[in-house]
Formats: C-alpha cells, structure tokens, sequence
C-alpha cells in the first residue's frame, strides 16, 4: 500500500494492531494448540507478511519513480534559470558597454 496521507498511515496501524492482537491472542492459545495447529497458523502469517512485504516493496518502488521524476524536472528548471540569468547577464553587460562606448565618444567630441 502506497502511503500518501495520514489516513493512510491510520489505516495501516490499524490493520497492524489487528494483526498484533490475533498473533497476541493466538500466542496465548498456543499451550492448547497442536503442531499441526501451529504450523497451519504460521504458515498464514508467513503468506500475509509476504504479501506485506512486496506491498511495500511496491509503494517504495513507486515512490521512487515518483521522487526521481521529481527531481529531474527540478533540475530542468534550474538548468534553465541559470541559463536565462546568464543570458540577461550578458545583455546587461553588453548595454553597460555601449553605454561606456556612447559616454567616451561624447568626451572625445571636440567643444563647440
């Protein structure tokens, strides 16, 4: 199960706290239980925490791909910013010179 809001979370304790409590209760049963009874019950809980198991393997998989998604369209997003703040730096380099080109050719003309 993929957690994505706190919901999420609640429920996920929640059917932790149910599992907790039936392995709780059955620990308590075991004196009165065969092996067979045992080993039937372990073998279930063996099948849901693997199930478990690659249920998070999955969300964690596909946080992942999300995450990296992320982070690759942020990272176009700086690498164009530099690019634009580069480019406006270099025009106003560029205006600053002529302005300094313009200012000396008005002090190299000769006074009227």
């Amino acid at each position: 199960m993929e957690i994505k809001t706190f919901d999420d979370i609640v429920k996920l304790q929640e059917e932790f706290s149910k599992a907790l409590a039936a392995r709780i209760e059955s620990l308590s049963k075991a004196g009165s239980m065969t092996i067979d009874q045992m080993i039937a019950e372990k073998q279930v809980i063996l099948t849901q925490s693997k199930a478990d198991l690659d249920g998070v393997r999955q969300a964690k998989s596909e946080a992942t791909k999300r995450l990296d998604g992320e982070i690759e369209r942020r990272q176009k997003a700086v690498v164009q910013l530099e690019r634009d703040l580069e480019a406006l730096e270099k025009t106003k380099r560029a205006e600053t010179k002529a302005d300094l080109e313009k200012a000396a050719a008005v002090r190299k003309r000769p006074a009227k």
